[in-house]
């Protein structure tokens, strides 16, 4: 049986309370917040399964108990042991994040609850791990706590495409992560339709409760949102996406975690297919601009021109000499 941390809270109270004094169950129940059948079963697991001496007195009718509460050590397999060894050394990596501390305080407490204490040796493994966006602790938790509980938000927020501020009210639904960064998906009344924030200091200027809550949309499938972009970019809808590697880029390709639906085919030469499907949209033309010249996208035809006239303003670019070369140039006249 799973112990959750309502029921730690309970055993707490019951602990303490038994430890003055015999209680009665409507006591102990009232207490814990709890009815009598929930405690009269929270008493008995601690009897059976933790092997608390305690026992109800048919006289008074009142439980009573001998000694402190035990909590059972943990035991962990070779496998189990090992993850939890290279937890600590992970969240040294990713220090940064919001959730860091907590969890290596939660590390701590769960080693120190092992039935057989891990070796001092950790593996000779390593980390490099880091977050892509800076995000602030307390608006994190802001989104979180609205989401959770359904209240809805007015953001003074940041676009970047537009470069422009404005003022959106929003009914927040998920906070997630994406690739290191914290993001909330979250219905916007502006747009009329679910939208991603990011949650930094930069993009929300400032986050109020309106004092309004909703009541969440069955309508709206979150799992299908996430799956309907390109990474974190959403919107228009998914087309066949064709794209050949060359044989020096091949191997790498067929190394890393496929895209969903991904279909790979080895060319003669080495080379490689790649199809999937998905938006055309600026996420896909990053993610193939990355690769250079070692990448050709050869479906949908928007998207290879999209590409060609990136690739032609980078080019461009590149064969102007820079401001500072330009000024230098200038005055040596």
């Amino acid at each position: 049986m799973p112990v959750f941390s309502g029921q730690i809270r309970r055993f707490k109270l019951y602990g303490d309370m038994l430890k003055e004094r015999p209680c009665k169950l409507d006591e102990l129940a009232a207490t814990a917040e709890v009815n009598q059948r929930t405690t009269r079963r929270d008493l008995k697991f601690l009897r059976d399964e933790w092997k608390w001496e305690v026992r109800f007195r048919p006289g008074p009718n009142v439980y009573e108990a001998s000694g402190p509460m035990p909590v059972p050590a943990l035991s962990l397999t070779n496998d189990e042991a090992m993850a939890l060894l290279l937890a600590e050394p992970a969240l040294r990596a990713y220090g940064s994040g919001p959730f860091a501390a907590p969890l290596r305080d939660a590390l701590h407490k769960i080693s120190s609850s092992l039935e057989v204490p891990l070796p001092e040796a950790l593996p000779p493994i390593g980390f490099e791990l880091h977050s892509l966006r800076q995000t602030d602790p307390d608006l994190l938790r802001q989104c979180a706590r609205a989401a959770t509980r359904h209240e809805q938000l007015e953001l003074t927020y940041y676009t970047a495409q537009r470069q422009a501020t404005s003022t959106r009210v929003v009914d927040p639904y998920l906070v997630y992560n994406h690739e290191g960064g914290w993001y909330l998906a979250a219905y916007c009344h502006n747009r009329r339709a679910l939208t991603d924030f990011a949650i930094t200091e930069h993009r929300m200027r400032e986050i109020k409760y309106t004092g309004a809550r909703f009541e969440p949309d069955p309508a709206l499938d979150l799992d299908w949102y996430r799956r309907s972009g390109f990474g974190i970019f959403k919107g228009s809808n998914p087309e066949e996406v064709i794209l050949r590697f060359s044989p020096e880029q091949a191997l790498y390709q067929r190394e890393r975690v496929p895209l969903p639906g991904e279909v790979q085919e080895i060319e003669p030469d080495g080379g490689l297919l790649v199809k999937f499907r998905a938006p055309i949209n600026v996420g896909v033309e990053r993610w193939v601009l990355q690769f250079g010249a070692d990448v050709e996208a050869l479906e949908p035809a928007k998207l290879r021109e999209k590409l060609r006239k990136e690739a032609e303003k980078m080019a461009e670019q590149y064969r102007q000499p820079t401001a500072a070369h330009r000024d230098t140039t200038a005055g040596s006249e």
